[in-house]
């Protein structure tokens, strides 16, 4: 027969083990707390560092292009029945906001500029609204033209003719023209940076 003393210590040692269980289960949860704090801290870090490394790269291609000059430009559009129009970039008293559209580039980045019709419309009171395209194909001018809802003022400059090309590789862009055909202030849309945009675009609407 198990005497009162056995029993009492089953019963104690019955408690513990719940209580160690229990204390257990509830360390193990605030691990996984713990870990999901700094998870969301390491993402948030890894977001903040994407973000300066961005801005920074573009602080660097703006020093290194610095301000050239977009003299003798040639503009090339396609009338309506395909033909191709030339004209040259002319100073003007508006300074013009430019998009360089690369078919080889992220269409989702730079489509965040066309999406957005107010801040578009904003922009359009401000500048002369431009858009150079590299498509060597009617039908794919026409198509973007009519995806894009931008019926004027899109021309045909082929890769590599503005002289700072180069720098942007395969992505579009989009930058500053002044009154005198100097070009400034370039920027990379970035999906994953949309609030960058954002701050470019009023940057360029106020200080202009």
């Amino acid at each position: 027969m198990i005497n009162k003393y056995t029993l009492l210590f089953i019963a104690t040692s019955v408690a513990s083990v719940i209580m160690i269980y229990s204390n257990r289960q509830r360390f193990i949860k605030e691990i996984q707390l713990s870990q999901q704090n700094t998870s969301e801290l390491k993402d948030s870090l890894s977001v903040k560092n994407g973000t300066i490394e961005y801005l920074q790269k573009m602080l660097a291609i703006n020093y290194k292009i610095g301000n050239p000059e977009l003299v003798n430009l040639n503009l090339t559009e396609y009338t309506d029945k395909g033909n191709k129009r030339i004209s040259k970039l002319m100073k003007d008293q508006r300074k013009k906001f430019v998009i360089r559209y690369s078919a080889s580039g992220c269409n989702v980045c730079i489509d965040l500029i066309f999406k957005n019709k107010e801040r578009l419309n904003e922009i359009k009171k401000k500048f002369d609204f431009l858009v150079f395209v590299d498509f060597q194909i009617f039908e794919d001018y026409i198509r973007w033209k009519r995806v894009s809802e931008t019926n004027k003022n899109v021309y045909l400059i082929d890769k590599q003719t503005l002289p700072f090309d180069g720098f942007f590789e395969h992505n579009s862009y989009c930058f500053i023209v002044n009154q005198n055909l100097q070009a400034n202030s370039f920027f990379i849309p970035r999906n994953e940076f949309k609030e960058q945009l954002d701050y470019y675009i009023v940057s360029q609407l106020r200080i202009q």
